[in-house]
This record gives structure tokens, C-alpha cells and sequence, in this order.
């Protein structure tokens, strides 16, 4: 082999490794895709953002409209479904003692109401806790679709009561009432 045959194939080697490296190169940063930011409002993940989280990533969705029918809260017990920003854990809670005592209380607990929406292609939506109901009141103009009247959290006030929010526009009364009343309105949230 000459010298000049031998620098001829260096060359290609070379040439070869560099135009692997540049399609590997070029497929890593196709693969990387920019995120961008949610914001409230946007029609997302079955339903509307009503809140979002610094990262900008992660929040709330509520669905469109209510649940087809009024619903009450559950059983006069204490449950310990206190959580007040946590509508998820508070859901798995009641439902897990309502499903334990048949729902004896009344045809469909609001809570197992939000735990069986399918709406979307997503399972994860749950009856939002007291500071979630506040933050959808609140952005009630952007959700759309509220009634003027009385919508309960999953955050239990004690053995008899859970915490509401009657919602009229530009009057927020939030209030606790008995778990067993049969006429509050439910919106169903999930994270995202």
C-alpha cells in the first residue's frame, strides 16, 4: 500500500465517522421538541385550564359543563375527606367509603360521580376540594357553562357537613351545609 493510497483511505474513514456523528447530532436535536407554555383559558386535556402551576406545565382542568344531574355529598360520618387543595385524595376517600357502604346515602355521591367520567379519553377527574372550587369560581367567566347556585367541594366540614360555594357572578358565598342535601350542582377537575 502507498502512502498516498493509504492517506486516500484515512480520509474516507474520517469523512465517514464525521457524517455519523452530524446524523446523530441532527436526529437528538429533531428529537427534542420546545415545550410551550400553557395558559388558563386554553381548551386542554378534556376540558379548560383554570389554573397553572410556575413551571407552566402543570395545573387544572375543569370540564366544560356540569354533571348531568344534582348530586349530594354523601353520608352524615366523619370521613376525613379534609383536604383543602387536595379534590383527588378527598375523592379516593369517599369514594372508597361510600363504595364500602353501597352508597346508602343517596343515588350517586358527587364525588363517585367525578370518579366515573371518562370525558376526554381520561379517567383522573375528581370532585375538586374547597381552594380548587375557589379557583374555579374565581375563573368561572373563563371555564363557562356555571349555574347560580350551590356547587360542593369534596372537603368535608365535619360528621354532617361539607363546604360549598353558591356561585353568582361577582358575589362568591362559600359556606358549609349538610352532606346529605340532594341539589348540589358538581364540576368535575383533574391535574394535568
Amino acid at each position: 500500500m502507498t502512502f498516498h493510497h493509504f492517506v486516500n483511505m484515512l480520509n474516507m474513514k474520517s469523512s465517514l465517522i464525521l457524517a455519523v456523528f452530524a446524523i446523530v447530532h441532527l436526529n437528538c436535536f429533531s428529537q427534542v421538541s420546545e415545550t410551550k407554555p400553557h395558559y388558563i383559558g386554553e381548551k386542554f386535556g378534556g376540558g379548560v385550564i383554570f389554573y397553572i402551576d410556575g413551571s407552566g406545565q402543570h395545573g387544572l382542568i375543569a370540564r366544560r359543563s356540569d354533571e348531568p344531574i344534582a348530586a349530594c355529598w354523601g353520608n352524615s360520618s366523619n370521613i376525613d375527606a379534609s383536604f383543602m387543595n387536595e379534590g383527588d385524595r378527598n375523592t379516593k376517600i369517599i369514594v372508597d367509603f361510600m363504595k364500602s357502604k353501597d352508597y346508602h346515602a343517596c343515588e350517586m355521591p358527587a364525588a363517585c360521580m367525578c370518579d366515573t367520567v371518562t370525558k376526554g379519553g381520561f379517567k383522573d377527574w375528581y370532585l375538586p376540594a374547597i381552594n380548587e372550587l375557589k379557583l374555579m369560581y374565581d375563573n368561572q367567566q373563563i371555564i363557562g357553562n356555571f349555574s347560580a347556585w350551590d356547587y360542593c367541594s369534596s372537603t368535608e366540614c365535619d360528621w354532617d357537613q361539607c363546604w360549598c360555594i353558591h356561585f353568582r357572578p361577582n358575589r362568591k358565598v362559600i359556606f358549609h351545609y349538610k352532606k346529605y342535601f340532594s341539589n348540589f350542582f358538581v364540576r368535575c377537575i383533574r391535574k394535568f
